[in-house]
Order: structure tokens, then C-alpha cells, then sequence
């Protein structure tokens, strides 16, 4: 097996190994090595191990260390300085760590013990570490420096005087350059890159075993425990678990950073293990999987598998994290730059004492790959990708387009923003500014729908306004592919040109026999034939060209070939519609065939088998009224098999006894709560959607245009009222409602008028920040039946008690004496807890808190039980917090699935994530938002206030699912 891939496994026989209970008579052993993972009185269990429960890792050891002893003069390092110089060399300090692991677990095998200390003797003979050819690249003076400080530690009893004086002077005299290094080098700004994790835990590693013997390389742990613990919070956003560079340049980092995570738990007891990028980059690896455990897509600079494990990282994350055993057993991605979380990080400037921009990342390897796919039909391949090269479109099966006046590589074609070069052009203005979406990931009775929308990855000068890609898998050898381009009017473009990559097989275009069209045909290595056939909107290959394309480019150290289909097609203004199917094997297809469209929507038919497939996509995706004109739903996609089995994408199907309303109608939402209790949460999440915008009362950003029909006051006022009571307020709720733009352009700045004119089909969602508008609700059930209430409640303990601890307490007062104030209606025909929270708030002296806030809590949920039944289950929905908290996926699918009838978006699932999750957020009360502690009140109330509370409350507990402590 590849040497380099042994760091890993003995790492993961440590981890397994350390945490053991060892035998008392080997306390009084004494040195000072081995201490990095193990100690001394640690290794007679390692071997112990290493011949009984570990002995499958153990052996891969033995395997390298015997091809390692037969052919010495290809694995031992070179003799000279210039030899080891003149090629990457980073294979040399990592197979260093796994011989002296070997000569560790069996010590009998004295060849080996010399061969390491030869090993030993020659790095620590050479004056420097460098590539020669790239003398700024610290990298391979990382990876020597690991080898050494490690060999180093495990050999160090078995090492003389003379060889510890040596091998220590070189390890502290490469550590304090590297410490240099940190302070100026670009991996010392960067953040969450290979390089960064690299050298700072190569740093880190040297720093520990030179502390042993010279305390001032103290200082430069704790430098690296500083910049890395940003890193982590960075990290902790990331809420899928992945690494924007990819699949392979991502085990550089994890492999590096769960050393860092376990080697700073054991020599300064900081447990940094709670992040929730960790608990979630075992799925990251998992899915990135193809069929086999044997190859990985390629995201990003990538190979066909991991550049490092994947034993270390995952047995640490099955240890350490999970605790499952999921890593035991397991031993096409949009976005914007970076990743969604960290662009956000650089875009709204969330950390500006410690992050510069930019300057503090570096995404080169990332691809112009937005919209790309692969498709491997029963996990053989059929279209695959560039993986590590040169950032070009068409090799990593995106969309070119010509004649554009900013192309650069390929003049007058270009791609997407970005390519051309080495590395990816993430320092261009353009490139902070690129974003892609997808835009439906769905599964339903085994059919797979996927779309995108690229349009932002391509330059403004090309004047695009869509470009979309739809995927439907009909069988797990037939995918549907329908890509729908919309032009401005002023666009230059004459034509688009779609890639496909193959990279194994033979590949020729034929003339399909049935169709009398033009198809590729691909014979792969294991005989069996694959096929892509296209036709344009009006069901000819009118207006398109088809060509074939081998291209060798340099990878790595190497070079990679693959073979490209290019389908060149005439534009059309203002939409152009192209569908391709891709299929495999002995399967009986005819052409798909467009039969419906408009600017809105397209319908095709694809006969498979004998069985007719009707496909209906609704293109105008950004549009949820348009949607549902062409779907009969707000999802994205429909699929009929031979006019029975109607599957619809986007939207949950009812859960048993359900009987919601129809599904044809978009609704208009208001989102409720108490100030406090969790109804920002809910916004947020909405707000990452481009179906809604979010309006704010009160809000610096809109002047709501209230004064001219009604009396603010009203809003003070506690009592109900219908349209009969208020017909203003209902006037204006119908203007806010059915026609925002016409009615609030005039009023709007900032963020506001940008989400208005940005998102000009989305719908409304009013919020009230401070709850006054509660009372009003009953308003809203006077309008139209698509206007749906979402109310957030929130446990009476928690609430009070951050009531009470961040503050709000006066504010809350406030409200209420207003309130008081206002009545303008009879006392007794207000609720009972609102009478009992008049009468405790009118005092001059000796106000309650406790008792004033909950008696506020209890006159809220009195409103919500007679609102539950005014508006009736298909209206109004209260929800607990504390379950979008502990169960965000769950709850939030329902709430848009079941109750909105509308798509839970990725975006929102998301960011619903990170604020759940991350531990950076915090509720409109100034508390962290903590998944798994939702029970902040029991370190805040005392027995007296929860008697209090639980007494007034205790009717209204049960029906909203709280238990009485």
C-alpha cells in the first residue's frame, strides 16, 4: 500500500491504544520520550494490541516496513542534500513516522531499529527540508519536520547522547524557523486551507517535543493554539461538515487538525472536541463517496480518492466525537466562494477583530464548477470530472458561452468566473461576488430531482438572467438532464456549449438509428455501451453541433487525460432550452419530447421501457406563484408515470390523517412571538429563502406607512378586534399583503428595499419584533384563506428567567403600562391573566418581576388557545423553540412541508443549522443559542419563583407540550 498512507493507521492504533488503564509497576519508569501520544509505560499494551485486537492495522505496518527493508535505496532518503531538494519530498517525513511506530510495537526487529536511525541520520544531516523548485512552499518542511519530532519522541530510549544532542538542535532549530515563518508567511493570515493546518500543527508537534527540553518553545504552542482555535470557530459555521477545497486537499486538513485536537486535550487539557464541523465531517466523507468505498468524487482539486486516510480522522471522530461506531465501520456541490458559511463570514464582516477579509483565506483550489454533476449509473463510470488541474469550464461539465466580450482563456468563449488559471482566480473583484444555489435536492419513491441555478457564477457583462440546470434520475441507468438559459434582451450571446467529461472508454459520435439524430456513444472499459443523446426546444438537433475532445493536462506531479463532449448550441431570446438524456446499458429509450412550455415552465415526455415518463419543470424557479401556475404546486418539478404515480419534487406528501389545505396557493405568512421567545430564530431561517421577504415592525429600515389609516396607538391596545372593530387595520394588512411593492417601495431603505427589489416575486412575512401586534391577530383571519400565522412559544421558565438575567424585564414593564393605558374596551372582557398582569403592574411599589412576566407569558398563550381556534390547524401553527432547537431538520420540514406547503429550501435548512447549532448565535434576549441546554432557568430560578411560575401556568403547560418539574 502507499506509505503515505501509514500515518494514518498507526495514529489510529494510538488512538484506540493511549486511553487505556496501564499496569501500576510501570509508574516508576522514567524519561522524557515518548510523550507526544504515548508514554513509555504505554507501550507494552500497544504491542500487546498491536498481536491481538489491532493486529490487521499492525500488519499494513509490517507490509510497508518489508518493502521498505527490500528495496532500501528507493525508500530510505537520498545521501545528498541536492537529491532530496530536486523533487516533493513530503513522503519522507511521513513514512519516517510510520517505521519508528513499527520499531515501537515490535522491537525485536533490530533491522528495522537501524534502518530508522539511518533514516534519522540523513534528514537530520541536511541542511534544509525545502522543494528547491519552490522555495516559498513550507509544506515539505512540514511533513520532515512531523517525521523528525515524532520519530524523535517514539525512538528517543533507543537513540545515544551523541544522536538526541543532533536530532534535537535540528527539530528546535526548524521548529523556531517555522515559528518565524507563522508571523509572516501567508498560511500564518489564512484560515480552514491545507497549508495553514499543515504547517501550524508540523509547528506545534516540533514546539511539544522541544518544551521537553527548552520551555520557551511554550510560547510558540500557544501562538498555534491561538490562530487554530479561530480556524475551529470558523469551522464551527461550516454546519455540513465540509472543506470548500474539496475531497482529497481536505484530508490534509482534517488529518492535521484531529492531531491538533487530541494532542492539545492531552498536554493542556483543552477539550475543543463540542464543535459541530466535527460531529458532521464524518458525513462529508461518507457521501462523497462513489459506490464501493474505493473513489471519491471530485470536488474541487481533487484525485479519485483521499490524499490522507481516512483511518486517523475517522477513528478520532468515532472516539472522540460521535461515539457510534460509525467511523469504525466506515474506516455536486453550488455555493459561493468558500463556501456559504465563510463567505458570510468575509461579506458582513462577523468577526473583524480577527479575521482581515479575504487576506485571511486562501480558496485557490476550488473549481468553476457551478452546475456541474457526474453521473455514475450503478457505480461505474459514465460522467466524471477534472479533478486536480487547470481551472478550466469545460472540464468540469459546466456551460461556455459566446461571443463574450470578457472572455480570456478561450476567447470568444467563457466560462465561469474564475478559470483559466492554476489556481482559482479567488482574488479577482468578480470572485467575492460569484454565488450558485441549488435549488432542489429531492428524493421521492426512488426518482431523484436536482437543480441549480449558476446565473451568479457567470460575469455581468454576458448579461444572463438564468442559467438553470435541471436533473431528474428516472432509473438508475437514465438521467434527464434539461439545462433552460434566459438572456437579457442586450445580450451579445449567439451560443451556448455544453460539456460532458468521460474519462474512461471509448467515445464516438454515431447517427442514432431511430431518432436519425446525432449521439455519443461511450463503450467503457467493462464493455458495456452508455449513450447522450439531445435535442433542442422544438425536438430537433436544429441550431447544434456536436464535437469530441481528448485533453491531456497536468495534475499533481503528473499528467491527466480525459475525453470531452462538446454540444454546441444556437441561442435563442429570450430562453433557450436544451434536454439531454444520458442512459446506460440495454435499456429500450426513445427521444425525449418537449410538448408544453412557456417562459415559466416546461413539459417533456421520455418513454422508457415501454413506460412514459411526463416530466413537468417549472423553470421560473424563483417565482412561487409561477410554480404553482405550471405545477399545480409551489415545488419545482412534477413526474406523472403513464398518467397514474404523480410525484411532486419540492413538496412533503401529507403524513397519514392529514388533510391540509390545497397545495395550489402560496401563503402569505405573519410570524408571532413574545419578545424573546424565539420568533427571530424563525425569521432568520425564513429570510435565507428567496420565496419570502421579511417585513420588520418596528424596523429603522421601512416607515411603515401606518399613520395614514391607523392610529398607532392601537397597537398598545390589549383588546381583540375583527373587521368590524377596525376596518383600517385590515385595509392595510390587505395592501402589506397583496400588493407590498405598490404600497411600501416609497417607504423602504437599506436591506429592506434591496430584498424588495431583489426578490420581486417573493411573498410576504410580517414580523412583530416586540409583540404588540398579537392582539391583532384575529385581523388576519378575515383575510383570504392563504394568510397563515406562525406563532412562537417558548418554555414560561426560560423565558422568565432571561427575562430576568439580560434585562428585558423594564422593557417588558413598559409595554405592559402602555398597554394599560390603551384600553379601549371593557376591562372584563379581556383575558383572565391579562386583568391579573393590569392589576400587578398599576402598583406604585413592590412590583413582582417574576410575577409580572409570567402573568405576560399567560395572557399570550390565553391569545394563542382562542387564536388556535379562530383561525383553525391549517392556519395556525404554534411552535415550540425548544424544538427547532433539538430537532431542527425534523421540525422545520414539517413547518414548510406540512403546514406552509411550500420547499424547506437548502439555504434555510442551512442557516437554521448554523444558528442551532454553531453556538455563536444568540436569541433577541442576548443568551447563546445551545442545542443540547435548554434549561437555562435552573441555574437562574430559585424554588420559590419556579412555584411561581409553574402556579400560574400550570393549565397552559400541557396543551403546548411542557412538563411541570
Amino acid at each position: 500500500m502507499p506509505l503515505r498512507l501509514l500515518l494514518p493507521l498507526f495514529l489510529g492504533l494510538l488512538q484506540v491504544s493511549i486511553c487505556s488503564q496501564w499496569p501500576e509497576d510501570l509508574n516508576n519508569v522514567r524519561s522524557p520520550h515518548p510523550m507526544l501520544f504515548f508514554s513509555l509505560k504505554d507501550i507494552p499494551s500497544m504491542r500487546e494490541r498491536a498481536a491481538t485486537t489491532h493486529k490487521a492495522i499492525a500488519q499494513q505496518m509490517v507490509e510497508a516496513v518489508e518493502m521498505m527493508k527490500s528495496d532500501i535505496s528507493s525508500y530510505l532518503p537520498p545521501s545528498d542534500q541536492a537529491n532530496f531538494s530536486s523533487a516533493w519530498n513530503e513522503g519522507y517525513g511521513n513514512n519516517l513516522c510510520a517505521l519508528a511506530m513499527y520499531c515501537v510495537l515490535f522491537p525485536d526487529d533490530k533491522s528495522a531499529l537501524e534502518l530508522a536511525h539511518e533514516y534519522m541520520e540523513r534528514m537530520a544531516t541536511y541542511q534544509s527540508w525545502e522543494y528547491r523548485s519552490m522555495l516559498n512552499d513550507e509544506m515539505p518542511i512540514s511533513h520532515s519536520l512531523v517525521g523528525m519530532a515524532t520519530a524523535f519522541d517514539f525512538l528517543y530510549p533507543t537513540l545515544s547522547p551523541k544522536q538526541r544532542e543532533k536530532y534535537f538542535m535540528r527539530i528546535r532549530k526548524t521548529t523556531s524557523r517555522h515559528f518565524e515563518r507563522l508571523k509572516r508567511a501567508t498560511w500564518g493570515l489564512y484560515h480552514i486551507q491545507n497549508h495553514v493546518l499543515n504547517n501550524c500543527v508540523a509547528l506545534f508537534i516540533g514546539a511539544l517535543v522541544t518544551n521537553v527540553h527548552d520551555k520557551r518553545a511554550d510560547l510558540w504552542a500557544q501562538l498555534v493554539m491561538g490562530h487554530l482555535n479561530v480556524t475551529l470557530g470558523l469551522l464551527n459555521l461550516i454546519v455540513d461538515g465540509s472543506l470548500d477545497e474539496g475531497v482529497a486537499y481536505s484530508t490534509y486538513t482534517s488529518r492535521s487538525l484531529t492531531m491538533f485536537l487530541y494532542l492539545v486535550q492531552k498536554h493542556f487539557g483543552t477539550n475543543l472536541l463540542g464543535n459541530y464541523w466535527l460531529k458532521q465531517h464524518f458525513w462529508f466523507l461518507y457521501w462523497s463517496m462513489l459506490p464501493g468505498y474505493q473513489e471519491t468524487v471530485g470536488i474541487a482539486d481533487s484525485n479519485t480518492h483521499w490524499f490522507y486516510g481516512l483511518g486517523s480522522m475517522l477513528v478520532f471522530l468515532d472516539k472522540y466525537v460521535m461515539r457510534n461506531g460509525n467511523g469504525n465501520w466506515l474506516a455536486a456541490r453550488a455555493g459561493m466562494l468558500h463556501g456559504r458559511a465563510i463567505n458570510a463570514v468575509v461579506k458582513e464582516q462577523l468577526f473583524p477583530n480577527q479575521i482581515n477579509g479575504w487576506d485571511s483565506f486562501n480558496p485557490g483550489h476550488e473549481h468553476p464548477d457551478q452546475n456541474s454533476f457526474t453521473f455514475w449509473p450503478r457505480g461505474r463510470p459514465f460522467i466524471t470530472e477534472a479533478y486536480y488541474g487547470p481551472k478550466f469550464s469545460f472540464l468540469n461539465n459546466v456551460l461556455m458561452f459566446g461571443p463574450s466580450p470578457t472572455a480570456k482563456c478561450f476567447p470568444p468563449y467563457e466560462g465561469q468566473i474564475g478559470e483559466c488559471y492554476r489556481w482559482f482566480d479567488w482574488q479577482s473583484p468578480e470572485a467575492a461576488l460569484t454565488s450558485a444555489d441549488i435549488v432542489a435536492a429531492h428524493e421521492e419513491e426512488n426518482f431523484v430531482f436536482i437543480s441549480g441555478e449558476a446565473v451568479g457564477a457567470y460575469r455581468a457583462e454576458m448579461l444572463l438572467k438564468s442559467v438553470y440546470r435541471a436533473l431528474l434520475l428516472l432509473t438508475p441507468d437514465v438521467l434527464l438532464v434539461v439545462d433552460h438559459i434566459h438572456l437579457n434582451p442586450a445580450s451579445g450571446l449567439k451560443a451556448v456549449n455544453a460539456f460532458f467529461n468521460m474519462r474512461e472508454g471509448a467515445l464516438a459520435l454515431e447517427e442514432n438509428l431511430k431518432s436519425f439524430n446525432q449521439e455519443a456513444v461511450l463503450e467503457r472499459n467493462d464493455s458495456e455501451v452508455c449513450h447522450i443523446v439531445w435535442r433542442g426546444s422544438d425536438n430537433t438537433q436544429t441550431g447544434m453541433s456536436a464535437s469530441l475532445m481528448g485533453y491531456e493536462y497536468p495534475c499533481e506531479f503528473n499528467t491527466r487525460r480525459t475525453q470531452v463532449l462538446n454540444v454546441s448550441v444556437d441561442l435563442t431570446l429570450p430562453i433557450t432550452r436544451v434536454a439531454y438524456l444520458l442512459f446506460c446499458g440495454s435499456v429500450d429509450v426513445r427521444m425525449p419530447v418537449f410538448r408544453q412550455m412557456d417562459e415559466i415552465g416546461v413539459s417533456l415526455d421520455v418513454h422508457l421501457d415501454g413506460v412514459k415518463y411526463d416530466v413537468s419543470i417549472a423553470t421560473a424557479h424563483t417565482s412561487p406563484r409561477s410554480r404553482v401556475q405550471w405545477l399545480g404546486h409551489a415545488g419545482f418539478a412534477t413526474l406523472t408515470l403513464s398518467g397514474a404515480n404523480h410525484i411532486k419534487f419540492g413538496i412533503k406528501p401529507p403524513e397519514h390523517g392529514q388533510n391540509y389545505m390545497s397545495d395550489d396557493v402560496v401563503p402569505r405568512i405573519f410570524v408571532a412571538s413574545m419578545i424573546g421567545a424565539g420568533g427571530d430564530v424563525v425569521i432568520k431561517m425564513i429570510n435565507k429563502t428567496s420565496d419570502f421577504v421579511v417585513l420588520r415592525y418596528p424596523s429603522k429600515e421601512l416607515a411603515w406607512p401606518i399613520r395614514q389609516q391607523v392610529n398607532m396607538k392601537m397597537f398598545n391596545d390589549p383588546c381583540l378586534y375583527s373587521e368590524q372593530h377596525l376596518p383600517n387595520l385590515t385595509s392595510w394588512f390587505k395592501d402589506v399583503y397583496f400588493a407590498p411593492r405598490q404600497t411600501l417601495l416609497g417607504y423602504a431603505k437599506g436591506s429592506v428595499l434591496q430584498a424588495l427589489n431583489t426578490r420581486p416575486h417573493a411573498e410576504v412575512v410580517l414580523y412583530c419584533i416586540d409583540g404588540r401586534m398579537n392582539s391583532k391577530l384575529a385581523v388576519l383571519s378575515q383575510l383570504q384563506q392563504n394568510v397563515k400565522v406562525i406563532y412562537v412559544v417558548r418554555d414560561p421558565r426560560s423565558w422568565v428567567a432571561s427575562a430576568i438575567k439580560h434585562g428585558i424585564y423594564n422593557k417588558i414593564l413598559k409595554i405592559v403600562r402602555e398597554s394599560v393605558m390603551s384600553i379601549s374596551c371593557p376591562i372584563e372582557t379581556l383575558p383572565h391573566w391579562y386583568r391579573k398582569m393590569r392589576d400587578e403592574a398599576a402598583k406604585d411599589t413592590g412590583i413582582d418581576p417574576i410575577l409580572l412576566l409570567t402573568y405576560y407569558w399567560a395572557a399570550n398563550m390565553e391569545l394563542v388557545q382562542e387564536f388556535e381556534q379562530l383561525f383553525g390547524k391549517h392556519r395556525w401553527l404554534t411552535l415550540r423553540i425548544e424544538d427547532l432547537v433539538s430537532k431542527p431538520d425534523a421540525t422545520a420540514s414539517a413547518l414548510f412541508g406540512q403546514f406552509l406547503k411550500m420547499p424547506f429550501p437548502l439555504s434555510s435548512y442551512h442557516h437554521l443549522m448554523q444558528l442551532t447549532r454553531s453556538q455563536l448565535h444568540k436569541l433577541m434576549l442576548g443568551e447563546v443559542i445551545v442545542h443540547d441546554k435548554q434549561e437555562p432557568w435552573r441555574d437562574i430560578l430559585d424554588e420559590g419563583a419556579l412555584k411561581t411560575i409553574e402556579g400560574v401556568t400550570r393549565t397552559l403547560l400541557g396543551p403546548l407540550g411542557y412538563s411541570i418539574f
